[in-house]
């Protein structure tokens, strides 16, 4: 990185360049070997806060602590660390010799969880956590909740938009309601909560753009030309049955009336009130 300095003096420009050297310091291993080990002996006590402090020592570089999961965080480290020395202890039986025979052979993390498996535990309890929350939330059916606790980066679902969280409640609700007539265990994973999230974002999509559509519409019966109505009228977002365009002044007069009558055109049964009369008449033409 530079950092040029510009003088001005006696009617000459100088340019002086300094050269800044930033040192960037790497982590110190040593402290994270440290931490790791403080952090398996304290797992290994079972003490809940114990463990947690250790976790939470800067030194250990862990990411997304959340002290509400502090038990779930040593009782899956605790049987994480179990399962692995059952494997190691088995590995070295297979090979009809001790672990530490020699001291070249011993290593550490035979036995211990590495950072990157605590990490990683630490991220599955997090995950299974902010799930049950979810599932939970879905029997409040509170919407705003719910969608906090979709945005949480426990979670680390894509594409979740504020403005669709009823959608997400509904769709959800549906979701684990066929997931409940297929499967022993109604609560939803992951990938069900994405699937959810884009079937909802999509529901969404077209809600809105119909919506725009049946406004232009409305906009339209009462200032355009009934070629603009027809062309409206076809468009995909209006998701309408055939539109003949050869009855033109039909629709807009009618729907004109019908307008005129109710206020407004509005969606109703999948199409537009009175477009089923329409339909009817024009197969006769």
């Amino acid at each position: 990185m530079f950092l040029v300095l510009t003088v001005i003096s006696n009617s000459h420009l100088y340019k002086s360049t300094v050269h800044l050297l930033f040192f960037q310091l790497s982590v110190d291993d040593a402290a994270v070997h440290a931490a790791v080990i403080a952090i398996n002996e304290a797992v290994d006590k079972q003490d809940v806060e114990g463990t947690f402090k250790a976790l939470q020592n800067p030194n250990a570089t862990l990411k997304n602590l959340k002290g509400d999961n502090r038990e779930d965080y040593q009782n899956v480290l605790y049987a994480a660390k179990q399962s692995k020395e059952v494997t190691t202890l088995n590995k070295a039986k297979r090979e009809k010799s001790t672990l530490f025979a020699k001291r070249e052979e011993q290593d550490v993390y035979d036995t211990l969880l590495t950072h990157a498996e605590i990490q990683g535990n630490v991220t599955k309890v997090n995950l299974d956590a902010q799930l049950n929350e979810v599932n939970t939330l879905l029997d409040t059916q509170d919407a705003t909740k719910l969608l906090a606790a979709l945005q949480s980066p426990a979670i680390g679902l894509k594409d979740v938009q504020s403005e669709n969280a009823e959608y997400y409640l509904t769709t959800l609700i549906q979701a684990r309601e066929v997931k409940k007539e297929n499967t022993e265990s109604p609560n939803l994973e992951k990938e069900d909560l994405q699937a959810a999230v884009n079937a909802a974002n999509i529901l969404a999509k077209e809600d809105r753009d119909r919506t725009k559509a049946v406004g232009d519409i409305n906009t339209a019966i009462s200032e355009g030309s009934p070629e603009d109505l027809v062309n409206l009228l076809m468009r995909s977002e209006a998701t309408l049955p055939e539109v003949f365009p050869y009855v033109a002044d039909l629709y807009q007069s009618e729907l004109r009336r019908l307008k005129e009558s109710n206020g407004e055109v509005r969606w109703i049964n999948q199409g537009l009130a009175g477009m089923s009369f329409f339909r009817e008449f024009a197969e006769y033409l």
